[in-house]
């Protein structure tokens, strides 16, 4: 295994869950939202 490989995963795979929260407050707020406005 290659240091910089597993350094590289290892920021997309943190990026990629980063993004994931996000998408997931956003949808939760957007819901909330909907559900708000008759």
């Amino acid at each position: 295994m290659n240091e910089k490989f597993v350094g590289s995963a290892a920021s997309l795979a943190l990026a990629t869950n980063r993004l994931g929260i996000n998408i997931g407050i956003m949808s939760v707020l957007l819901a909330t939202f909907e559900n708000r406005t008759d």
